[in-house]
């Protein structure tokens, strides 16, 4: 699996393989184990690269790295099923290469980062059915960057105010203001870091 996590109530792990193209889920034990049997997977369009729940844990978005979209899913956190939402994904730029997802904690909001050209999207959450509409689109490279970008980490500040990406080819880490009303990037900073930050 090239990412894993717990759903909000802590009876789920759920993961992603890339190189298996699939999703998984496990039942976990209230002493914290993880059950072998009971075990739901799903195949996934090409790389799927990381599994999210939303706040609300009903819902399941899975970036797909080799298909450039993001595919939408119905969690039940009764019996760790999953199943497609409607519509099923949301495509991304061909070539793009959607890496990995950050939840904004207000839930209005969601951002995708992709790896191959070096994107940040931004995505309204619509809460009452789970799905995403493109509201924004900006970068997280360097002016100088030369080859092929090569995208990694994506997360909001804990304080809702700031949005942070790291970029492995350029050494860089990116930094952005999320206006609080409409979620949209400003005042993009670029810190050199040490070689590959991830």
């Amino acid at each position: 699996m090239a990412y894993i996590t717990v759903d909000r109530k802590g009876s789920w792990l759920l993961g992603a393989s890339f190189r298996s193209s699939l999703i998984a889920v496990y039942s976990i034990s209230g002493r914290g184990q993880i059950r072998p049997v009971g075990c739901f997977s799903m195949a996934m369009a090409n790389r799927a690269h990381q599994i999210l729940l939303d706040h609300s844990n009903r819902y399941a978005f899975v970036p797909n790295l080799g298909a450039d979209l993001v595919v939408q899913l119905l969690f039940d956190e009764r019996n760790g099923m999953l199943r497609e939402n409607s519509p099923s994904s949301v495509n991304m730029q061909n070539g793009a290469g959607c890496r990995h997802i950050a939840f904004h904690p207000n839930c209005r909001f969601v951002y995708p980062l992709n790896e191959l050209d070096g994107s940040i999207v931004v995505f309204g959450l619509d809460a009452s059915n789970g799905t995403l509409v493109d509201v924004g689109k900006d970068s997280i490279l360097r002016p100088d960057i030369t080859g092929n970008p090569w995208c990694a980490q994506i997360h909001v500040s804990r304080d809702e105010t700031r949005l942070f990406a790291s970029e492995r080819r350029g050494r860089t880490l990116a930094c952005w203001n999320i206006e609080p009303a409409s979620g949209q990037l400003s005042n993009r900073t670029l810190i050199e870091t040490g070689r590959n930050p991830r």
